[in-house]
């Protein structure tokens, strides 16, 4: 059986060095080949193209100028794929110029044998950050699936061409976000699966990274793309609470009875200052005052205000800091899809919020101690890693306070508002079927 050979040994970069420091004035047309060392099959027909002389000092000056070019930019890195990066000791490379050749002849003698011919126009710029699909597709064809998730997972830096990928990717968005779109899908729907996870991973990746200017651009693509094969890209995905392939939709399912929501007065009053989130909740919920001392609901509203009263001074911190608030919710159960039911939302109903694509309805329930806190400040896996950079230290004792009065397993709710900017959260605890107390923070994402 042939073995497959490696995509990385069919690329051939062609360049001409123009008018740079140190190029004969017969030579500044004079176009350049780079391939690796050990792909010099690659190179045969062009070597038997015909020259003009060139005088040796021209030569030699050239020779020198060309590999301080191709070695200052590090041209032959991008001809190993990410796979082989660790085995590799050094990026060796082969190059030759050709004195009369046009770049036209030169690109079709080396595809005549097999190669993979991508020009370098401008450098560095559009070498490392041009939109051209070519670009995109050599990157993808050398990024390492396995890698890039081994660095992600770790929380490394990624290797070089899923980077480079991410890149491209960023700068297509930013500066022709249609046309790339559309270029990058149509690519993507003859890929293979693993270029398809590569893809979706990367953007993931980026739509996280907060110091990344594309953010927004890529949540939005996110839910274009298709759905993960690989188990180990589906579970950071999970991990990260974002969904892909799904695009933006409302609510189609019919709600049943509304559920009881009680707010004190503070918390009715707020819905006046947060006022996207207060439609929602007057649009979702049976809005109630606060339930006198023999209501049904009576034990469930002390509960919660012994929780309100253990989190006094607490916030919770988005764009807008919000106090939390007791509340009481009756008339639903949050167990399976009985919420969902109620407020008329699909569970695979998805929503975008500042850019980013979000469940329109999110209720989980947390078991474990740092589950309990996610449910009142909506931190991911990753930030409650880290929880001290985001919480003092106060906060979390009297977070973990809160979560032991409502019995550990708090269901953290998550409801987002039609103004693509608001969402309402609600960390409950059970206190009978279809009652429950806890507390209420509203969340501005803009």
């Amino acid at each position: 059986m042939n073995k497959k050979k490696p995509a990385s040994k069919s690329f051939a970069f062609v360049v001409t060095l123009g008018s740079r420091e140190g190029v004969p004035r017969q030579l500044v047309d004079a176009p350049c080949y780079v391939v690796r060392e050990d792909c010099g099959h690659l190179t045969t027909a062009i070597h038997e193209l015909a020259e003009t002389p060139v005088t040796k000092a021209d030569a030699k000056t050239m020779v020198a100028t060309l590999r301080e070019f191709i070695e200052s930019f590090d041209i032959a890195r991008d001809l190993y794929s990410d796979a082989e990066e660790p085995d590799v000791e050094s990026f060796d490379y082969r190059t030759a110029y050709f004195s009369g050749v046009s770049l036209e002849d030169a690109r079709k003698a080396l595809e005549q044998c097999g190669a993979i011919v991508e020009e370098i126009i401008s450098l560095p710029e559009k070498f490392e950050r041009g939109v051209a699909m070519q670009t995109l597709e050599r990157h993808l064809e050398m990024t390492s699936l396995p890698r890039s998730l081994e660095a992600i997972s770790g929380g490394d830096e990624l290797p070089y061409h899923a980077r480079e990928l991410r890149i491209v990717i960023e700068y297509g968005l930013d500066t022709d976000p249609k046309n790339f779109r559309k270029a990058l899908l149509e690519k993507l729907a003859s890929a293979t699966s693993e270029q398809k996870d590569v893809v979706t991973l990367l953007v993931a990746h980026g739509s996280r990274d907060k110091e990344c200017d594309s953010r927004k651009a890529l949540a939005a693509l996110l839910a274009e793309l298709p759905k993960p094969v690989d188990a180990g890209v589906k579970k950071q995905l999970e991990k990260w609470r974002l969904a892909v392939g799904r695009k933006t939709k409302a609510a189609t399912k019919k709600p049943s009875a509304k559920p009881r929501l009680f707010l004190d007065a503070v918390g009715t009053s707020s819905l006046a200052d947060f006022e996207g989130a207060g439609a929602c909740v007057r649009d979702s919920f049976d809005l109630k005052g606060w339930p006198k001392k023999n209501a049904p609901e009576a034990k469930a509203a002390a509960l919660a205000q012994r929780v309100a009263e253990a989190l006094d001074g607490v916030v919770h911190s988005s764009d807008t800091d919000c106090a939390y608030m007791p509340v009481v919710l009756a008339g639903a159960k949050l167990e399976g899809s009985g919420l969902f039911d109620a407020l008329g939302i699909g569970v695979e109903d998805r929503i975008d919020v500042a850019g980013y694509d979000n469940a329109k309805l999110s209720v989980d329930v947390g078991k474990k101690p740092s589950q309990a806190i996610q449910a009142f400040t909506r931190l991911d896996d990753d930030e409650i890693e880290k929880v001290d950079d985001y919480l003092r230290k106060d906060d979390q004792r009297a977070l973990a306070k809160a979560a032991k009065l409502l019995g550990g397993a708090v269901v953290g709710v998550q409801l987002c508002a039609d103004d693509h900017t608001s969402k309402i959260v609600l960390a409950l605890g059970k206190v009978s079927p279809k009652l429950y107390a806890g507390v209420l923070a509203f969340r501005i994402e803009t």
